[in-house]
């Protein structure tokens, strides 16, 4: 399905939705963008309702035509994950990807 990157981002920041710590944008075979916003915790503690405004810039993205599809990520240590109560399409440990490397 991925054909090419077409970039990626750090501290993408919207004025009125808040600030996505990585964009990343890709085209697929039929040409469409799709988007992955990507929240990186090291040890900061959770903000209120953090995964909805990842939802709201993602939505947002798709209502500027800047991707027709997006999926909200959270990376951060697995004992943060296992605490956390906000919502992202996908969670992601550094373990995980340590292991993966």
């Amino acid at each position: 399905m991925f054909s090419k990157r077409v970039g990626a981002w750090h501290s993408v920041i919207d004025s009125k939705h808040g600030e996505s710590d990585l964009v990343l944008i890709f085209e697929v075979q039929d040409g469409s963008h799709h988007a992955v916003l990507i929240e990186n915790k090291i040890d900061a503690p959770p903000q209120k309702e953090q995964g909805l405004r990842y939802r709201s810039r993602g939505e947002k993205g798709v209502e500027d035509d800047y991707w027709v599809e997006f999926k909200t990520c959270l990376i951060a240590p697995q004992k943060y994950l296992s605490s956390n109560s906000e919502i992202y399409d996908r969670e992601i440990s550094y373990e995980e990807i340590m292991s993966y490397f």
